[in-house]
């Protein structure tokens, strides 16, 4: 085995036995604070709401951002700076739960805290054991942007749509649950709505939860603080069942090269077939298989066995890094009157998944890598591959043990077979 072949397998094992707290932690990170968002923003649509001849409250320049929370919602979070001339001593702020004690600065006090956009709440000032003041923040009707809802990557699967809530800033976040047995699995859609102006009736603050089973809209109604009634419709179309296994296969010209002793051939064409295989054992985790024959006078057959592991996401889990650990069979024969030659081989890939590339929802761009832990037999085999329901793929592999070699590429499509299970 090469040094860097050693060195690669060293990092793909060393990161599959990675604490799974550290791991999960990293994620988190990476997912915490992002830069894209299909919804503009602009604090100018934002009013701060409040009466106190002693309070000033302002929103701190740049420091808008975009943020995940734990219920998979994605909302704008912004500093609002709050000024209050009194003494600090006798002063605190109440927002959401969360109390803070501000900074005696000149005259007064002052303090700085984040404020979700999308769901402000309401701020309190309280003094002595006294409400002093309140803040609320309210987006303003005439809205000077296109967009206002947020229906995130997570519910792209499942169409959602929200209906009543036209020209009012909202985000609205997914997450998919199996219920039932392995084998007989069906979808629990947990969907989570904020909203900036509108609450329920009884006043109730978002998020608000929505569990999605079926085609069965969610219909209800929200009030905004002028007394202003919308009826709200949330729907998305889900699958009877969830399948763990999926079936797929591919078809599409190749070029390949081949030597077999003194014999060689290179320019050649042929067709190929291809299946893959892949069965989900949890959210981060699944078994895949593949299959792919050059069929011609020269024959060619490689399939593998694979366990996949995510092993961090990033930029907010659209782009995923995964490792591949297993085993591969290869069948080679040059001609019809040549010996045959049979390989098990080990080689150890990884796939970096790119998820709605280029904001084309539901589509995937993946590329992929094996590469040979044994120098004594030359493997490569690399892909590019493209699309959601049916995908395109570019393929190159390379072969090489003794007198035997062959290499091939090609362009080929692949088709949804079955899922099952």
């Amino acid at each position: 085995m090469n040094k860097f072949n050693f060195f690669f397998l060293f990092i793909l094992l060393s990161l599959s036995l990675f604490p799974l707290q550290a791991r999960a932690a990293a994620v988190n990170i990476a997912k915490n604070t992002i830069r894209e968002t299909r919804v503009e923003i602009d604090l100018k649509n934002f009013a701060i709401l409040y009466q106190h001849p002693d309070l000033r409250a302002r929103f701190i320049p740049e420091s808008l951002r975009w943020e995940r929370n734990q219920e998979n919602l994605l909302s704008p979070k912004v500093l609002l700076g709050l000024a209050f001339k009194k003494n600090g001593k006798s002063i605190h702020i109440e927002h959401l739960g969360e109390k803070y004690i501000p900074v005696t600065k000149g005259i007064g006090v002052y303090s700085e805290l984040w404020v979700d956009l999308f769901n402000p709440g309401e701020i309190q000032i309280i003094e002595e054991n006294s409400l002093s003041a309140t803040v609320r923040i309210e987006s303003v009707s005439n809205l000077t942007v296109k967009k206002t809802q947020l229906i995130d990557y997570s519910c792209s699967p499942y169409q959602i749509s929200v209906t009543g809530l036209e020209n009012e800033y909202a985000s609205v976040g997914c997450l998919m649950n199996r219920v039932g047995p392995w084998g007989k699995e069906t979808p629990r859609l947990e969907v989570t709505l904020i909203t900036t102006n509108y609450r329920m009736p009884n006043g109730a603050l978002p998020p608000y939860k929505i569990i999605l089973e079926d085609q069965s809209p969610a219909e209800f109604i929200l009030i905004n603080s002028k007394g202003e009634k919308r009826p709200i419709t949330i729907k998305g179309v889900l699958p009877k069942r969830l399948n763990r296994v999926k079936l797929a296969v591919g078809f599409g010209p190749y070029e390949f090269s081949a030597h077999n002793g003194a014999e060689s051939k290179s320019g050649e064409l042929a067709p190929s077939l291809m299946l893959y295989g892949k069965l989900d054992l949890t959210d981060t985790s699944s078994l895949k298989f593949f299959d792919a024959a050059l069929i011609q006078k020269t024959f060619f057959n490689n399939m593998g066995l694979y366990f996949s592991y995510d092993l961090a996401e990033v930029f907010d889990g659209r782009i995923i890094f995964n490792t591949l650990l297993g085993f591969q069979g290869l069948n080679f024969k040059y001609s019809a009157d040549s010996v045959a030659n049979s390989r098990m081989i080990y080689p150890q890939g990884f796939e970096v998944l790119w998820k709605h590339p280029f904001n084309q929802e539901n589509y995937y761009l993946t590329y992929g890598m094996f590469l040979s832990t044994d120098n004594t037999e030359d493997y490569t085999n690399a892909w590019l591959r493209y699309g959601k329901s049916y995908f395109w793929e570019v393929n190159y592999i390379r072969w090489k043990y003794l007198e035997s070699d062959i290499s091939m590429w090609g362009l080929s499509i692949g088709l949804p077979l079955t899922s099952f299970f």
